[in-house]
């Protein structure tokens, strides 16, 4: 489908854009659960002091946030999981196109062989056409 500016972006540079995407996500999930899997930390020890010195305001604020807290480690968790289970689709993907495009090249330089050779076969610059429109919708032209 082509883009706003009225170039396509082929099917392989889609794909690969999608990988780099979802693990810029990832890193960006894990960073934000890093922080409050820290924060958590500290927020147990600033309860145990606040039991200990007998401030049950304080202490009732903290277990507040520490429920927060806990609710948001586990949906960040969810979220990665998912992200990483999008990420493995993708590199899946990538592959299977990298794969295909392999197969259309190969058929390509066969299909020009049959052709330098002129064989009989009518049919052969028309696979051949076809073969490199495909081509170029997966991986562009070069």
């Amino acid at each position: 489908m082509p883009d706003n500016i009225g170039v396509a972006r082929t099917e392989l540079a889609k794909a690969e854009s999608i990988v780099r995407e979802s693990e810029s996500q990832l890193k960006e999930i894990s960073r934000t659960l890093e922080e409050r899997w820290t924060e958590r930390k500290e927020l147990d020890v600033l309860m145990k002091t606040a039991a200990s010195n007998g401030r049950m305001s304080n202490l009732l604020e903290m277990q507040a946030r520490a429920v927060t807290l806990d609710r948001s480690i586990k949906d960040l968790g969810r979220t990665g999981a998912q992200c990483l289970k999008r990420i493995h689709a993708a590199k899946h993907y990538v592959a299977t196109v990298n794969d295909r495009l392999d197969h259309l090249k190969r058929e390509a330089e066969k299909l020009n062989a049959r052709i330098t050779n002129r064989t009989q076969s009518l049919s052969a610059p028309l696979k051949l056409s076809r073969v490199k429109m495909q081509i170029d919708a997966i991986g562009g032209k070069k």
